[in-house]
Formats: C-alpha cells, sequence, structure tokens
C-alpha cells in the first residue's frame, strides 16, 4: 500500500500532525511506500519525516495562476508516484488533489481540512461559498477526517456528506528529550501561550487581559509572532516576548508553567491544549471551536467566552495554583485516555486498510477503532 500526503503548507499544527503520522505508517507500510508533498524549503519543519521521503514542490504567493501551477505540480508527482490512497491536508490541497484525482478508481482521496475554511471568521457570503464548494466535491471524496465532534457537527450542517465522514481526533505522541530548567520565579503565578499573532488565535484579547492585571503577581511568556497578519504589540510590564522557538524546546516551558492560555477565535481542535496536557499544565482556553472538547472545565482546566478579553482577565486573576496543579493532574490523564498519537494512528491505518480493501468505511463506524461523533 503506497500513501502519500498532500499539503500546500506544513506550517504550524500540519507540521506537528505530519511528524506524529510519519513514524507509524513508516513501520506499517515501509519507508518506500510513504510520500509527503509539501512546499520545497519546508522540510526543516518536519522534524521527523525523512529526507527521502519528501516530494517537493515550489510555491508562489497565493493566487490564481499560482494554484494552476500547484496543480499542475502535484499532477505531475502523484502520476509518477502512482499512490493508492491520497492524504490530503488543508483546504488548497484537498482543492487541487480532489479536481485531479477525485473519483479515480485507481486511488482512494481521504480530506482533512485542518479546520473548515467555511467556519473561520470571515464574511457570510464567503462562508456559503466554501461551504458549496466542500459539499459538490464531497462527490469526489471517499472519506472526510474530522479531528473533533463540532467539525463533525459543522460540516453535515453545511450539507457535507456523513455517510463518508469520519471523527478522529488528533492526537501526539509523549514527550521526548530532556528538560531544561528555566527558573520562573515561584512567587507569582506564570502562563504561556504558544502560536500565531493573527486573528485566528486571539493573542490580542489576551494581551489586553494582561493590561487589567499588572497589579497582580501574574506574567505572561509568550512564544510566537506575527505570521499571516504583521502586528505589533508595546512593551508590558507582566508580559515576555521570546519570539519563536525551536519545537523540541517547547516542552521545557510547558514544565515551567502554571497554565498555558488559548484564546482562540476559532480552532479546528487545539494541538497546543494537548502539548499542555502531556505536561501536566492546566488549560485556560476559549470556547470557539473545539476547545471545550479537549479542555474539560474544572477538571483540566477552564474555558470562557470567547473574544471577551473583560472576562479572560477575570478568570486569570481567579486563578490559584493549587488548583492549576490538580487541573494539570487530571489533564495528563486525559491526554493519555483520549488523545495518544497511539491511537490517532491506529484509527488512520485501520481507515486506509479498509479503503484499499474496498470495504464500506461504515463499518468504522461499529468498530473500537473510528466512532463518528463518538470520542475515544
Amino acid at each position: 500500500m503506497k500513501i502519500m500526503h498532500i499539503t500546500e503548507t506544513v506550517t504550524g499544527g500540519i507540521a506537528s500532525y505530519l511528524d506524529e503520522i510519519v513514524e507509524r505508517q513508516v513501520q506499517e507500510f515501509g519507508i518506500s511506500n510513504i510520500r509527503f508533498v509539501v512546499p520545497e524549503g519546508s522540510a526543516g519543519e518536519l522534524k521527523r519525516v525523512p529526507h527521502c521521503t519528501i516530494m517537493p514542490f515550489t510555491r508562489r504567493r497565493r493566487g490564481i495562476f499560482s494554484f494552476i501551477h500547484y496543480a499542475y505540480q502535484v499532477f505531475n508527482i502523484v502520476k509518477a508516484e502512482n499512490p493508492d490512497i491520497i492524504h490530503a491536508h488543508s483546504t488548497f490541497a484537498g482543492l487541487a488533489s480532489r479536481l485531479l484525482f477525485g473519483g479515480k478508481r485507481h486511488v482512494r482521496l481521504v480530506y482533512c481540512a485542518h479546520g473548515w475554511a467555511f467556519l473561520q471568521n470571515t464574511a457570510s457570503w464567503k462562508k456559503t461559498l466554501y461551504a458549496n464548494i466542500e459539499s459538490i466535491l464531497g462527490h469526489y471524496t471517499d472519506v472526510f477526517i474530522n479531528p473533533s465532534k463540532n467539525e463533525l457537527r459543522k460540516s453535515a450542517a453545511a450539507g457535507i456528506s456523513q455517510e463518508k465522514s469520519l471523527l478522529i481526533y488528533h492526537g501526539i505522541g509523549e514527550r521526548r528529550g530532556e528538560l531544561k530548567k528555566l527558573g520562573f520565579p515561584t512567587d507569582r503565578l506564570n502562563l504561556l501561550f504558544v502560536g500565531r499573532f493573527d486573528t485566528q488565535k486571539g493573542f490580542d484579547i489576551l494581551f489586553e487581559a494582561m493590561k487589567k492585571l499588572t497589579a497582580l503577581p501574574c506574567h505572561l511568556y509568550v512564544i510566537g509572532a506575527s505570521v499571516l497578519e504583521k502586528v505589533e504589540y508595546e512593551s508590558n510590564s507582566n508580559v515576555t516576548f521570546l519570539g519563536w522557538l525551536p519545537r523540541d524546546e517547547l516542552d521545557s516551558y510547558y514544565n515551567a508553567v502554571d497554565a498555558i492560555v488559548m484564546p482562540s477565535r476559532w480552532e479546528a481542535f487545539g494541538l497546543t491544549a494537548l502539548e499542555a496536557m502531556r505536561n501536566s499544565v492546566a488549560v485556560i482556553a476559549s470556547t470557539a471551536g473545539a476547545l471545550p472538547e479537549v479542555v474539560s472545565t474544572n477538571e483540566t482546566g477552564l474555558v470562557y467566552p470567547y473574544n471577551n478579553a473583560e472576562c479572560l482577565a477575570e478568570t486569570l486573576a481567579a486563578l490559584d495554583r493549587e488548583t492549576l496543579a490538580i487541573w494539570g493532574a487530571n489533564g495528563f490523564k486525559r491526554y493519555r485516555d483520549l488523545f495518544t498519537a497511539e491511537r490517532m494512528n491506529n484509527e488512520l491505518i485501520a481507515l486506509y486498510r479498509c479503503l484499499v480493501e474496498r470495504a464500506d468505511v461504515r463499518t468504522l463506524r461499529t468498530s473500537e477503532v473510528c466512532q463518528p461523533g463518538v470520542a475515544k
């Protein structure tokens, strides 16, 4: 069985996702049967993907001619490699893959949007357009993978075939490497934000909340920067900006803080929450998207109404280290029960085998492997 993963970008969560699935798939199918179509020069973002499995393409600034050039390259790569399964990741990769190869008998097509475009914070007419496009392309898709119940429910409401839709929660592997002792002060609550400063991730909301907490023993460490939107933030006495850090250093920072904060405006899943829970750290998250599924409020952290800096400030002001430690311990158990890479990989491999054997994927719904709408 030959699997080809097709992307248009590997920034952020997609890179983490591919790193979590590659080792198991190489072990299961052999290194010569796993391929990753990724932007030229992006291999450095994939820490565990063997270089020999990468099929690079040249990427241009997004636009209609750029997309045509991208699709042409994807067509040639797929034609040369002749995979049994194409697993497309994110909107543009899913669009190109399904327009080129959807409905072909010699290849089965799996698509994970990693966040439906019609759920983003955009104009209503765009949401309707994106939903209609996805519904039409559903005729050329063998399986839709949804990383959360929220995505599954919203896809059903948008008219996407639920006969072809599966829930497979994202998962991450156990922590690797040694931790560095960072020596953060213990006479205050230490908080952490990890991610882009773009509208989706809601850092501006968190920054405004921190301005209201300057009189309290509370400090925020920030790992990240602007990516899609160029935004600058002035210095603040209770906020320390660290910039982007290597992924293998993040666990040290998770372990040095009392809680992480995820003020997202929309979120398909939220891998940062899993990284925190793996390190026994409480998660303070907005009610956006799938975050209330990942974070069990008053058990592994708290959720608060999204897009509300005042409410977030009140939530942070009420935190105490003892409760956060209990939530962090509970979070580690929740991670081990629901969100491991082993569980995710078992479900993906079962799906691939089902597709190649031309079995009805609906049989997976009653198995212990994949059940749409049911958390494992």
